[in-house]
């Protein structure tokens, strides 16, 4: 905490208020009246942080004096009165395995490199986001370099370097790929922009998919009940095609119930089940069948047994047990029930289950079962010739839908159509146009109808929007698609226009006023804003010649107040606000 310590009303003094109440406070904070201080500070944390209980990835500092935040303020995203320092990040050296592509729900591609694992700040990575072409052209990367890795804000894996003393004499550049990874469409690149991005968002499934898991998502239509799992697994079993399929779902209740859906978790990448589990569950049931005799027969008692021979830095018997591990409760599990599980979750392909029944068929018939290797060897040497399949099917996510799912995401649905239209607009998923923009358009134009017939220029006119943005939204409303989509979103009952607050009186008796808001007052200071703004008036955030008036509530800064006098901007309370909108005549 960097600032005057004279001044009663500070953070430091409240830190230590929070404690003698009781509330938990960190001890490593410092009071600092110098800059030399406040440098000493992160350069001994720099050090202490490796001994800390918790991890850190930097120091903050704060202006200590409340006042002087507030006068300070903040900018749309953070505030002016503290700052972050960050230290360097751990690094770690790798091989690069490949350089694989991804495809959002803009059609913008994301190239990821593949790493080998390797240990950095706690975790495992594996992955590292190559962010763009420019990138990789930057880092020159070569097929199989050796490379550094940091973690971003001690989170996000990111590739900083290569070791080109470790670069291999026939090394292949890393070219970035001309054609979309999922649909083949030709990849295109605007002018003055770094990503690349695939137009056939009409049939490139990544767009498709993704556009609805936009749609349902917390900021925009807040479908609570669905997530990405749910959205792949409706997906696949052609259920929904677009989001407006999401309110037909409705008719179809009584289908949805049961339906089963595996996915590979590691890459998020589709892996088709042939079937489902149940198709070849009488080949299951026989198989477990067998395995129960052998294991009579060899009279194993628990998985205790096999522990020791199956903990080897063989692949293959590792991986076996770590299947019968990942099903015991404990540690400690009748090896019968270990196996069946393991068979049942994972070994549903039929060209698995054959290999299984003849093996399992053989050492059955020769009887020759007489101690834990012979089984475990036999079960080895099937887990063995099925590695591959084996490793992909235990990476399986399973999603099944039940009853009491399907009801609830339901009821998600029927309460979206309540959505204000400004989230509605946002979840269309319109290029650049985020909650801010989304927000600024419903205000200007309130309704869908208007924007979609708006010119370049009535767009880009709103403030801090621009040609990008509008040529953007124009590009959208072109698409007959997209108003088909949006036409169904209307039939099904949802908000494609602002509905009138008739809580608030709307005037235009404030028109062409500015006004300032500081300090605390009977309401919020947001509500105390919208109130201006449907009378007219507009919110500014600093104070400049061009003040018509700032609004005075308690704890105002003082330096906004000397500055207000000054530059002689006439200062009023909130009940003086309110007799200006209740005037009836011009201000």
């Amino acid at each position: 905490i960097y600032a005057d310590e004279s001044v009663n009303e500070s953070h430091n003094e409240s830190l230590q208020k929070a404690a003698q109440w009781g509330f938990q406070v960190s001890d490593h904070f410092q009071l600092c009246r110098r800059l030399e201080d406040v440098f000493a500070f992160i350069k001994k944390y720099d050090v202490e942080r490796k001994n800390l209980s918790y991890d850190i990835d930097g120091v903050v500092i704060k202006v200590n004096n409340y006042f002087q935040q507030q006068e300070l303020g903040f900018t749309a995203k953070t505030p002016r009165w503290a700052i972050a320092y960050k230290y360097k990040a751990e690094s770690a050296s790798t091989l690069l395995n490949e350089v694989s592509y991804q495809v959002g729900r803009t059609g913008a591609i994301t190239p990821v490199a593949n790493l080998k694992p390797v240990q950095l700040a706690g975790t495992t990575v594996k992955r590292a986001s190559l962010y763009n072409a420019d990138e990789i052209e930057r880092l020159d990367l070569h097929e199989n370099d050796t490379v550094f890795v940091e973690k971003g804000g001690e989170i996000i894996p990111k590739i900083t370097a290569v070791d080109l003393s470790k670069r291999l004499p026939d090394a292949k550049k890393i070219e970035y790929i001309s054609h979309c990874p999922e649909c083949g469409t030709a990849l295109i690149r605007a002018e003055g922009e770094v990503v690349h991005y695939c137009p056939n968002d009409k049939e490139c499934k990544p767009q498709r998919i993704g556009k609805i898991e936009h749609f349902i998502g917390r900021k925009a239509m807040n479908i609570e009940g669905l997530g990405e799992g749910r959205i792949k697994l409706l997906w696949h079993k052609d259920k929904i095609r677009s989001s407006a399929d999401l309110y037909k779902l409705f008719e179809i209740r009584d289908s949805l119930i049961g339906l089963e859906y595996f996915e590979e978790n590691e890459n998020e990448h589709e892996m088709k089940i042939d079937g489902t589990l149940y198709i070849h569950f009488h080949r299951v049931a026989y198989v477990l069948k067998l395995i129960n005799k052998v294991i009579d027969a060899a009279k194993l008692k628990d998985i205790l047994e096999v522990e020791k021979f199956l903990k080897t830095t063989d692949k293959g018997k590792t991986t076996l047990y770590n299947l019968l591990k990942s099903v015991t409760n404990d540690g400690y599990v009748s090896i019968e029930n270990a196996l069946s599980l393991v068979l049942f979750k994972n070994l549903n392909y039929a060209h698995v289950l054959k290999p299984i029944n003849n093996y399992i068929r053989c050492v059955y018939d020769i009887k020759s079962i007489g101690n834990t290797d012979t089984v475990v060897n036999t079960i080895y040497q099937l887990t063995k010739d099925n590695i591959e399949t084996i490793e992909k099917l235990s990476s399986l996510g399973r999603t099944v839908l039940q009853e009491k799912t399907v009801d609830n995401f339901l009821e998600g649905i029927e309460k979206s159509k309540n959505i204000t239209f400004e989230k509605v607009l946002f979840s269309l998923g319109i290029r650049m146009v985020g909650e801010t923009v989304a927000k600024k358009l419903a205000k200007h134009f309130e309704s869908i109808d208007k924007i979609s017939i708006a010119t370049k220029e009535e767009i880009a006119s709103i403030h801090e929007l621009g040609d990008k943005i509008a040529l953007n939204i124009i590009d959208y409303f072109n698409v007959r698609g997209n108003i088909e989509i949006i036409n169904q979103l209307k039939y099904a009952g949802l908000n494609f226009k602002i509905e009138e607050d008739l809580s608030y009186v709307r005037t235009e008796i404030l028109q062409g006023k500015n006004f300032l808001v500081s300090g605390s007052f009977s309401i919020e200071r947001d509500e105390l804003k919208r109130i201006i703004e449907n009378n007219g008036g507009k919110n500014v955030s600093s104070i400049s010649k061009n003040l018509s008036y700032l609004i005075a509530g308690d704890k105002m800064g003082p330096e906004k107040l000397k500055k207000a006098n000054e530059l002689n901007i006439p200062i009023i309370s909130e009940n003086e606000l309110y007799d200006l909108i209740n005037k009836t005549e011009e201000i």
